[in-house]
């Protein structure tokens, strides 16, 4: 499995765009390695991938963020299977199948908070870019199986066989495609719901990842203290750009 292309560095940025309270739609994406197939790899998409968009209207105007679980460096069954893990922006990502499924305000805010409690370390076999999906999938009360595949040396869940599960979805969308572009919305927040924001990010980071999270949560608490000292001479309507 490769890097991802576009990491994100940031999450808690990444996802503050968004209502905590307001329902949202998730897509699973799965680019499978064979189309049509649970097979486990192939020459061009070599192990496939499995992916999520979380998709929100905001003040009328549509936000996207397509993510998904990814390792740092170049990981294989026959060597370096693990590495430390980071989440990448799969939008304008192709798939093979996707399905979607609308969610109430506060199992939106449950998924956010699986998000960003992300697993640290990337294994293809224990925990992969399926295993995150259908832990999202989870969270969202689906009941997707977690069909393994046989490796030559191991089995695991992969995007061949979350593809196959995915098609037998009534509802289900089936066919090339790519994943949508990075939609952003500005919106404005009260002054106090902005520090809330804050705060959970820093919760949220807390929580999350062991490795780097002392960093993290340094930088979050500085721009949140950063924030607080500076004039805001209209306190009621504070305008943030995500």
């Amino acid at each position: 499995m490769l890097p991802p292309a576009k990491p994100i560095k940031d999450l808690p940025s990444y996802l503050m765009c968004f209502m905590q309270n307001a329902k949202a739609k998730i897509t699973f994406y799965a680019d499978q390695p064979v189309t049509g197939s649970s097979r486990l790899l192939s020459v061009k998409q070599l192990t496939g991938h499995s992916y999520i968009s979380v998709e929100q209207t905001v003040n009328g105007k549509q936000v996207i963020r397509t993510l998904g679980f990814h390792p740092v460096e170049i990981t294989s069954t026959f060597n370096d299977p693990e590495a430390p893990s980071i989440l990448g922006d799969d939008s304008e990502s192709e798939y093979d199948v996707k399905y979607t499924v609308e969610v109430s305000g506060e199992v939106f805010w449950r998924v956010l908070t699986a998000i960003a409690r992300f697993k640290p370390v990337y294994d293809l076999e224990n925990y992969n870019c399926t295993n995150f999906v259908l832990d999202i999938s989870d969270v969202c009360g689906l009941k997707i199986p977690r069909t393994k595949s046989n490796w030559l040396f191991g089995s695991s869940l992969n995007p061949g066989a979350f593809g196959q599960d995915l098609r037998k979805i009534p509802g289900a969308v089936f066919g090339n495609g790519k994943s949508s572009k990075i939609l952003v919305a500005v919106i404005k927040t009260h002054f106090m719901a902005k520090i809330l924001l804050v705060l959970v990010s820093i919760v949220l980071v807390g929580c999350n990842r062991r490795l780097h999270a002392q960093s993290a949560e340094e930088k979050i608490v500085r721009d949140f203290v950063q924030y607080v000292k500076s004039p805001h001479p209209d306190i009621d309507t504070v305008e943030a750009r995500f």
